[in-house]
C-alpha cells in the first residue's frame, strides 16, 4: 500500500483523530487496515498521532513494533501536544485558533521514521511522562470527586443540560487563571463587560463539556486511570475533521453535538465505523 499524497504539500491537511484504543484494535484485526488506508486516501485524510497516544502505549512494549509498522502504511504525522494547542489559542484570541495542529515535517515516512519510533515508545522520557500522567489522573481523580457537589443543582434537584454553557464558562475561566493568568487578568480589565470570549478556546470548551455530560448530569463515577486518557484526547478532536473513539465516548460527545455548537463540523465515530467501511 502506498498513498501519492504528500501531507506537506497541503497548506491545511485534514485530520483524522484515531485515539490509542483505536491503533490498538487495527494492529489486533489487520484484516481492517486496508479498508481503513482507502478510506483514508480516498478523503485524504492524515491520522493523528499525539503525545497521549505514544504515552499511553509506552506501557504495553507487545504493541510497539506492531505500531510502528502500522504508522507509515496509514500515513499518520505528529501533532502538537495540548499545551502548545491552548498556548496559540490564548495568542489568536479574540479570534479563533485555526491553523493546522500538525508538527512541521512530522510525515511519517517508513524510511525516516521506523528508525526512531521504537526508540520513543520505549524511551526513559516516555516512561516518566507516564509516571506523570499517572500523577496527574490521581490528582483530576480526587479533583472531581471534591467539586463534584459544590456546583449547584438545578431547581428539579438535578443538573440539566441547560447549566452546561454557564458549567463550561465558568471552568474555562479557571483553567486559563491558573495557566494564563497575566492574559485572564489584563482580558477582564480591558473588557467592560467583564466577559470573555470563551467559546474561543476550543480545546477547553470540549474539556468542560464533556466533564459536565458525564459526571454531572451522568451521574458517573470516576473509576480508574484510563477515563482520564479519555480527557487527554479531546483537546486534538476540535481540530480534526473526523475523530474515531470508543464507544461510551463517542456516545457522550455525540450528545454534547447535538445540544449545542460546539465541534459541530467535526464527525464523531465509534469503531463500528471501521468494520463498516
Amino acid at each position: 500500500m502506498n498513498n501519492w499524497l504528500n501531507p506537506l504539500d497541503i497548506k491545511k491537511p485534514k485530520l483524522i483523530y484515531l485515539d490509542t484504543w483505536v491503533y490498538r484494535f487495527l494492529i489486533d484485526n489487520k484484516k481492517y487496515i486496508p479498508k481503513m488506508f482507502e478510506y483514508l486516501k480516498t478523503n485524504i485524510l492524515f491520522p493523528t498521532i499525539s503525545d497521549i497516544i505514544f504515552i499511553e502505549l509506552n506501557q504495553h512494549s507487545e504493541y510497539h513494533k506492531k505500531l510502528n509498522a502500522l504508522l507509515p502504511i496509514l500515513n499518520s504525522v505528529v501533532v502538537r501536544n495540548a499545551e502548545y494547542i491552548l498556548n496559540e489559542e490564548v495568542r489568536n484570541y479574540p479570534k479563533i485558533f485555526n491553523e493546522s495542529i500538525m508538527y512541521p515535517n512530522s510525515f511519517l515516512l517508513s524510511h525516516l521514521f521506523s528508525s526512531t519510533i521504537m526508540e520513543n515508545l520505549s524511551s526513559e522520557y516516555l516512561t516518566n511522562e507516564w509516571k506523570d500522567f499517572r500523577g496527574y489522573a490521581n490528582q483530576m481523580e480526587r479533583k472531581i470527586c471534591e467539586v463534584l457537589y459544590n456546583y449547584p443543582k438545578g431547581k428539579n434537584g438535578r443538573y440539566s443540560k441547560e447549566q452546561a454553557e454557564d458549567f463550561v464558562y465558568i471552568l474555562t475561566i479557571q483553567w486559563l487563571s491558573q495557566t494564563h493568568p497575566k492574559f485572564i487578568a489584563s482580558t477582564l480589565k480591558s473588557d467592560t463587560t467583564n466577559f470573555v470570549k470563551t467559546e474561543v478556546f476550543k480545546t477547553l470548551q470540549l474539556f468542560a463539556f464533556y466533564i459536565f455530560y458525564k459526571y454531572y448530569i451522568g451521574k458517573r463515577k470516576v473509576k480508574k486511570i484510563s477515563d482520564f486518557g479519555d480527557l487527554f484526547h479531546l483537546f486534538y478532536i476540535p481540530y480534526s475533521e473526523i475523530a474515531i473513539l470508543e464507544k461510551d465516548q463517542c456516545s457522550i460527545l455525540q450528545k454534547i453535538q447535538n445540544d449545542y455548537k460546539i465541534c459541530k463540523t467535526v464527525k464523531i465515530k465509534n469503531i463500528d465505523f471501521i468494520k463498516s467501511l
